[in-house]
């Protein structure tokens, strides 16, 4: 809808004076809509279709149509906003259970890779790929998971996902072969999980504002805690139960987040309050507001030159030109190459492809973050294989999990508050590759130790950094490329790390089938952490004056 109408008669336009303000006669009809999306029935539905405001929260124009200065304003009309919290700390508790529930299969899946290998004769690599595959459909789920949403509602999608979440850890356990594993845990399964994670983020956004940041963490703090708690269950399952049995009881409890997903009732119309925007803006600068619109005599004089062309047939000139054009290949290819512009304009304009010219982003945000995120993945898939190497029983590898569950969820809240000091702010890269420093020197000496206490020790080291720099991933990124530039930044992380995620357990297993332990593994990638964060310094060093720019254009904002 425009934001000006001009009505006028063709006789009053004849009397048209751009310096006489009082012969004009502007009508504005003004609609402002800056709508969240909501629920309505349970059913998401976009903001055009919620209910309109309310009568005596209409705006009204002024009968001048200028303020004070005599600047030509229009009042906006009043945005309707939910009301902050109510049944979304139901909504967060839910999440919360849910995030314990699901933490299981994943963080704990060392332990399954074993029983895999054993109960379908397979090497590790084979048993990697499912781990693989898993992760990286969790997090490809996003784009599908939106849509469902937006066409259904969050509720749905989370029922949906629980009944199929919970198919897939059955095909654990009933399986005939790899494949059908493949089939149903890593892409059923993946999907499910992914989407399931997703919908907790909406409706958490749905229902709060100012204490979102709060809401979020409460609710994804139960991954931590769901790695605690199944990393011993795992292992007294499996002692009393078998894996089959095990696999089965697990299942049973994962369905429980269908009753969770219940709980997940978007905001009704009824939770709306209406508040006032800034009572007006200036619609038309005065200088603009004082010219003509258009050349009233010009256009009412029928002896214009501009009338008097010849509107008959076409030159003959111009109608050859365009057969030709017609006939040749040339149009077609101005026509693909003017699309292809336009799509990539498209694309540029939601996320900023100049980022992958930029040293400082293909550095920490393409080649640390793959190569961390292949380290970190054959970490998780491995862990139990690799203990068990080292002579660890299988009590003893549930508890190192459990222990690393608990001291990665402090690590994730005490980074934010380290990571945040006043002091620390300007050399925040510097900080974070020092943690990265932490886990990398850990893969490389944790092949050469065979004492047991000192292993533990330092697979405890191992997580806690790994949990510090992974938490805080996106306050450094911010550091790198600047706010304006922050969410296109993190949108083409994301191929890396999935990369990264896709190829690590494969590859680590893969060398371990060749050379019959995981050292040579554990080298490969502690060797190439070292590289990634070498290169990420010598990046900082020459962009020093870039990032000094961006951290002062930060904190300014």
């Amino acid at each position: 809808m425009p934001l000006g109408v001009l009505n006028a008669t063709p006789s009053e336009l004849s009397g048209y004076s751009p310096n006489d303000n009082n012969k004009r006669d502007l009508i504005f009809e003004v609609k402002v809509e800056e709508l969240p999306l909501k629920d309505d029935g349970g059913r998401h539905v976009e903001p055009d279709s919620l209910p309109e405001c309310p009568e005596k929260y209409n705006s009204e124009l002024d009968n001048d149509v200028r303020d004070q200065n005599g600047e030509l304003t229009v009042q906006l009309a009043t945005r309707p906003r939910f009301r902050e919290g109510g049944w979304g700390w139901v909504c967060v508790a839910s999440i919360f259970v849910m995030n314990v529930l699901m933490a299981g299969p994943v963080n704990v899946f060392s332990l399954i890779s074993i029983e895999l290998q054993i109960r379908y004769g397979i090497s590790t690599q084979a048993a990697g790929w499912v781990y693989s595959i898993y992760m990286v459909l969790f997090m490809l789920s996003g784009p599908l998971c939106s849509v469902l949403c937006k066409k259904y509602s969050c509720r749905s999608v989370a029922l949906g996902c629980a009944f199929s979440l919970t198919v897939g850890i059955l095909c654990l356990a009933y399986a005939p072969n790899i494949f059908m594993v493949y089939l149903g845990y890593s892409i059923l399964g993946g999907l499910s999980s992914g989407m399931h994670s997703l919908v907790g983020v909406l409706v958490i956004g749905e229902y709060f504002n100012e204490k979102r940041g709060k809401a979020t963490g409460l609710a994804h703090s139960g991954k931590s805690i769901g790695q605690m708690l199944y990393a011993p269950l795992f292992s007294f399952l499996f002692l009393y139960y078998g894996y089959q049995g095990a696999i089965l009881l697990v299942s049973g409890i994962i369905l429980h987040i269908f009753v969770c997903g219940a709980l997940l009732r978007s905001p009704r119309t009824k939770h709306l309050i209406y508040e006032k925007p800034p009572t007006s803006f200036p619609l038309v600068d005065d200088a603009v507001a004082n010219e003509p619109t258009i050349d009233v005599k010009a256009s009412t004089n029928f002896n214009h030159e501009k009338r008097r062309q010849n509107v008959g047939s076409p030159d003959p000139d111009r109608k050859d030109d365009a057969t030709t054009a017609r006939d040749g290949h040339d149009a077609d290819s101005r026509c693909l190459t003017n699309n292809l512009r336009r799509l990539l304009q498209k694309i540029n304009s939601l996320i900023d492809l100049a980022l992958l010219k930029d040293p400082m982003f293909m550095a920490y945000g393409a080649l640390l973050s793959s190569i961390n995120s292949m380290s970190n993945s054959f970490y998780n898939s491995c862990l139990a294989g690799i203990v068990k190497d080292k002579q660890f029983s299988r009590d003893q590898v549930a508890l190192l999990i459990s222990l690393a569950g608990g001291l990665g969820c402090l690590a994730k809240v005490a980074g934010g508050f380290i990571i945040d000091f006043r002091m620390l702010r300007p050399n925040r890269i510097h900080l974070s590759m020092a943690m990265y420093l932490i886990p990398t020197l850990m893969l490389l000496l944790i092949p050469l130790i065979d004492n047991k206490i000192l292993l533990f020790v330092f697979w405890l080291l191992f997580t806690m950094g790994s949990s510090f720099v992974g938490s805080q991933s996106s306050v450094i990124m911010v550091d790198v490329v600047g706010v304006t530039r922050h969410a296109s930044a993190l949108g083409l992380s994301m191929p890396f790390r999935g990369l990264g995620i896709l190829l690590g357990p494969p590859l680590g297993g893969y060398l371990r089938d060749v050379t019959h332990n995981y050292s040579t593994s554990l080298f490969a990638c502690g060797t190439l952490n070292l590289v990634a964060i070498f290169v990420v310094e010598v990046m900082v060093l020459f962009n020093k004056r870039k990032l000094d720019k961006i951290r002062k254009e930060n904190f300014a904002k």
